[in-house]
């Protein structure tokens, strides 16, 4: 067996005597031997785990077999390891190779300035630690960068200081050229999103780790990548322009074990007056094998509500992460609350998602949770806010508004690659064609939709009325010519730039 020194790092345990220390075997990797120890971050490593503590520790594998204590094969099997090979585990206990280690960072922090002597050793960081520069500049001046590998958010697997640097590179380098633009929200989200679903849907070879495409670090600095990390890349590029943002998991209904990733987004933009919750699919949306640019020119899982994107699934997709989205449900659990009190009523209220949500929404969770821990709770306050998120989830963006937000992000996207990025008024009538926008614009077609779950498309003809009525109004003809001519100028004299030197 592998022997594993894991320790976990608590304020609470302020004493020796609360030190706990313990041996397991990896149920899942029977070839590993863990050191399990959980203690203070103040403490001396010596102080805690030395050859006394050890054979204490070992003395109680042997009472189990003495007092004949029922135990499974795997368990003999684990306590005969012990018994065999007693000076090793002591030896590695206090001069271990590798050293998994649970806690926040300010303890990590604090118990590698206690033992700086471990600091050489092999370490693998388990807590999952915030995805920003403040984290990895912290790290490098507590480790070497080569003997340190860390979990960070958006990853499942942990990844080494370099990877953590080179894909926190990408991620900011994609900010700061949004920041260039001091765009409004909506605005941010259509470049954002432009530029993360500008890859091809590639998989995983069969002998590579399903995480090699969608932690947000792998899918960053290799080719493959799939949904999880097309919504890893954007959200997390969301959060850093201080857009609330969550990855969102729905099921197959066609196979058990099929899951897909899109990416829930709380849009604020006074600019465009928007306020509400959409859904977003990049993966989707993304660009195709053989087909050019051509995926530039539709936003067809772009800011979608709830009920619309359901629409555009077909019945092929469940949303069981949160099930708050349906007014049945909410109801339900009032009338559950009414029924049986608020013991199993707090579960469902408690769980991660629902308590992200309110995050997202609200700003934050204490005062979320606070509701919780009082000797009673306005369960009015509570349906009303469930109510309140799913209204915001009903919210279209209009086709006008978009168009709008559109016009302002492919003219800059135009005038930093032309080849690229089409901009014309033919181009803007393709896009909002191609993305299928429903017709929400009277209460005909809202009722049709409510009905029958489908939505009346608008026509070309329709699309293209709209179009021309918008550049006519803002006189955009004339400016787009203008930005064309800009561009063509700015060409000529970079050409003769390089032709000079």
């Amino acid at each position: 067996m592998k022997i594993v020194l894991s320790i976990s790092l608590s304020e609470e345990y302020d004493s020796i005597l609360q030190t706990s220390l313990a041996l397991s075997y990896d149920k899942e990797d029977e070839d590993i031997c863990r050191i399990d120890v959980l203690t203070s971050p103040n403490f001396k490593y010596e102080d805690v785990v030395n050859k006394l503590s050890i054979l204490d520790t070992i003395k109680y594998y042997s009472i189990e077999d003495e007092l004949g204590i029922s135990l499974d094969e795997e368990d003999k099997k684990f306590n005969k390891y012990i018994s065999d090979n007693v000076s090793q585990i002591i030896s590695e206990a206090i001069n271990p190779k590798e050293i998994e280690i649970y806690g926040s960072f300010g303890n990590i922090k604090k118990f590698f300035e206690v033992n700086s002597l471990l600091k050489d050793k092999k370490i693998l960081i388990r807590e999952p630690l915030p995805f920003n520069r403040d984290i990895l500049e912290k790290l490098q001046l507590i480790f070497d960068k080569k003997n340190v590998l860390t979990r960070v958010e958006g990853n499942e697997d942990s990844i080494s200081l370099d990877e953590f640097a080179k894909s926190l590179d990408i991620i900011d380098n994609i900010v700061n050229y949004i920041n260039e633009f001091d765009y409004s929200p909506l605005e941010e989200l259509i470049h954002v999103y432009d530029i993360v679903r500008d890859r091809l849907y590639i998989k995983e070879a069969s002998y590579e780790k399903p995480t090699k495409s969608r932690d947000l670090t792998q899918s960053l600095l290799n080719n493959s990548i799939v949904c999880l990390g097309f919504a890893n890349i954007f959200v997390t590029i969301l959060e850093k322009l201080n857009i609330k943002a969550m990855v969102y998991i729905i099921d197959s209904t066609k196979d058990e074990n099929h899951q897909h990733a899109r990416a829930l987004v709380f849009i604020d933009d006074p600019k465009y007056h928007i306020k509400g919750l959409y859904f977003f699919d990049p993966t989707f949306d993304c660009k195709k094998a053989n087909d050019g640019n051509n995926f530039l020119n539709k936003y067809m899982y772009f800011g979608r509500t709830y009920e619309q994107i359901k629409c555009f699934d077909n019945g092929n997709f469940t949303y069981n992460m949160y099930p708050f989205f349906d007014t049945d449900n909410i109801y339900a659990l009032e009338n559950n609350f009414h029924l049986n009190g608020e013991v199993p009523f707090l579960p469902e209220l408690l769980k991660y998602h629902v308590r992200r949500m309110h995050e997202i929404v609200y700003g934050g969770l204490n005062e979320y949770m606070s509701m919780f821990y009082q000797n009673s709770f306005d369960i009015e306050e509570i349906i009303e806010r469930l109510l309140n998120i799913k209204e915001l989830a009903e919210k279209p963006i209009p086709i006008s508004t978009f168009l709008k937000a559109l016009y302002v992000v492919r003219k800059n996207e135009y005038y930093s690659n032309p080849k690229k990025y089409i901009f014309d008024i033919n181009c803007l009538i393709d896009i909002l064609y191609n993305s299928k926008f429903i017709k929400l614009d009277s209460e005909e077609n809202r009722l049709y939709f409510a009905i029958f779950n489908r939505g009346i498309i608008y026509s070309k003809n329709e699309i293209s009325r709209i179009v021309k009525r918008k550049v006519k109004e803002n006189n955009l003809d004339k400016e787009i010519a203008e930005i064309k001519l800009t561009r063509t100028l700015r060409e000529i004299y970079n050409k003769r730039k390089e032709e000079s030197k």
